[in-house]
């Protein structure tokens, strides 16, 4: 700072121009540039000014405001003062002594003493009064007489079983009913089964199809569309399991199982029903015309090689 101050005098001395630090210059040329030099010379402006400031603000202090002055006379409430700690103050003994006859554990009351209650005492006895209420008038009955019993029957005679007669054609040697041996008694075994007529193909080309048994695939096994699996349980109706590559069904069949898509419909005779299925939404019609009802004895199951005739019952048809 004192070389500054010499190179400033010695510069003036010789008359010449007096130039500025280059610091100086670079701190100018900065906030000139960022446009600060109105806020440094705010600042520079409040800096000078505060002091003034200050000092105006301050007040005048007076000897006898600057002198706090304290009341004569304070209250004996307002004093403080010092206790010495007891111990016995602080004893639960002291501050828990009231509720001593608190305590669910001792007896706090006396029962009274009634003369003549305890045992081996006087002889003094306490009269209690009775009261005998009056006998209740009783209703004039009749005499009574004799009274008739009631003599149940006797029980009936069991009746012997009944002998059951021989067959015709069993008697002689036969072990009839003369050699007291029952009668021979002989069980079948029946299988039943059902098959339909119904016509079947494109709706306008359907082909009449006969002694369709249960579990064929219809049309065809290549191109199964519904399955024939028996009838309901009043042979009423055909019922079929449909096809996943079927979707829609239209007709008046009743859709037993499936929610989106039906997959087990039951089919009235009479009523046709078209199936809609393949990527080419192709047609299928399906029309049962006969439901037949066929029983087989269960140790002939091969009677039609043997040439055993089958009883057919027809329980639904439609010409």
């Amino acid at each position: 700072m004192k070389d500054l101050l010499a190179k400033l005098k010695s510069a003036r001395s010789s008359g010449g121009e007096v130039k500025m630090p280059q610091f100086f210059k670079d701190l100018y040329s900065d906030l000139r540039d960022r446009h600060l030099l109105p806020l440094v010379a705010v600042l520079l402006v409040a800096i000078a000014a505060v002091p003034f400031l200050l000092k105006a603000s301050d007040p005048d202090l007076s000897q006898t405001q600057a002198e706090t002055s304290l009341p004569e006379a304070v209250p004996a409430s307002a004093r403080l003062e010092v206790v010495a700690d007891v111990p016995t103050l602080r004893d639960y003994r002291d501050r828990l002594r009231e509720l001593v006859a608190k305590d669910p554990f001792q007896q706090h009351f006396t029962a009274p003493q009634v003369e003549g209650a305890q045992l081996g005492g006087g002889s003094t006895t306490t009269t209690v009064p009775t009261y005998d209420a009056p006998p209740a008038p009783t209703p004039d009955l009749p005499p009574v007489t004799d009274i008739p019993t009631y003599t149940p029957p006797p029980a009936p005679a069991p009746s012997p079983a009944p002998t059951p007669s021989p067959p015709s054609g069993t008697g002689g040697s036969g072990g009839g009913s003369g050699n007291g041996q029952p009668a021979e008694v002989r069980v079948e075994t029946k299988l039943v089964s059902y098959r339909i007529t119904a016509r079947l193909g494109k709706p306008g080309q359907v082909k009449v199809r006969r002694n369709i048994s249960e579990l064929t695939m219809l049309p065809n096994e290549k191109n199964p569309i519904a399955i024939f699996l028996g009838v309901s349980g009043n042979e009423k109706k055909a019922l079929f399991l449909v096809s996943t590559e079927v979707t829609s069904v239209f007709g008046d069949a009743q859709c037993r199982f499936g929610d989106g898509q039906c997959q087990f419909i039951a089919v009235e005779p009479r009523f046709p029903v078209v199936f809609t299925y393949g990527p080419n939404d192709r047609k299928f019609q399906l029309s049962v015309n006969k439901i037949e009802r066929v029983e087989q004895n269960a140790d002939s199951r091969n009677s039609r090689d043997a040439g055993e005739p089958t009883r057919v019952g027809a329980s639904a048809s439609v010409d």
